[in-house]
């Protein structure tokens, strides 16, 4: 056995943490809204939600709505949890 157990190996075998902020623009993106309704719907600009969209995706691993809303359907069916909201980030 190799025994690799460091913290930085631990660390990246954690999902990245989703934010409370995020989780709401990913439910919202997947009841189809586009970026200026989600903008609209929670008192930003278009150009922050392109933000958050753009963070999620690269913590997720994933580069489209489509696959935003395959995850999300996935972790609500009780799969594997691969989106946590992390409980000290809060937007």
């Amino acid at each position: 056995q190799c025994g690799l157990g460091t913290p930085a190996v631990a660390a990246a075998a954690r999902p990245l943490p989703i934010t409370s902020r995020e989780i709401e623009i990913a439910n919202l993106v997947a009841a189809a809204l586009s970026n200026r309704q989600i903008a609209d719907r929670l008192y930003i600009s278009v150009r922050t939600t392109e933000g958050h969209l753009y963070r999620l995706f690269a913590k997720l691993g994933i580069n489209s709505r489509d696959q935003l809303i395959h995850l999300l359907a996935l972790n609500r069916l009780g799969s594997p949890d691969d989106v946590r909201i992390a409980d000290d980030v809060r937007t």
